[in-house]
């Protein structure tokens, strides 16, 4: 059983955001004396939020998920993570428009610069 402190050196991770994902209720150790106690399964709950969070996944999702998983599973949490897709597909191309927009403006400056 590990305290908060050990669990921040061990994840490299703020203590803010295990606040935070407390407060979300995607990991809830239990407390003893005021201090969170941090069992093996809760470690392993905290493992899967960073890696979801490493690849991209908003909170938003991984609590979705994580309701999914403890009533249905399988499809639905797909649903979730091909939604997190489509998000990315939307930022991308916003992305790639002000990329070519920012292009175009940069190759009027230099033509101007030219002349």
């Amino acid at each position: 059983m590990l305290q908060t402190g050990q669990i921040e050196a061990k994840y490299q991770v703020s203590r803010d955001t295990l606040r935070f994902y407390i407060e979300e209720g995607l990991v809830v150790p239990d407390k003893v004396a005021g201090k969170y106690q941090w069992l093996p399964e809760h470690e392993a709950a905290l493992t899967n939020i960073l890696e979801l969070r490493a690849l991209g996944l908003s909170v938003k999702a991984i609590k979705r998920i994580k309701e999914l998983h403890e009533t249905a599973c399988g499809t639905e949490n797909l649903a979730v993570v091909e939604e997190e897709l489509a998000d990315l597909d939307r930022q991308q191309a916003d992305l790639d428009r002000r990329r070519a927009s920012l292009g175009a403006l940069a190759d009027q400056l230099r033509q101007r610069l030219e002349v």
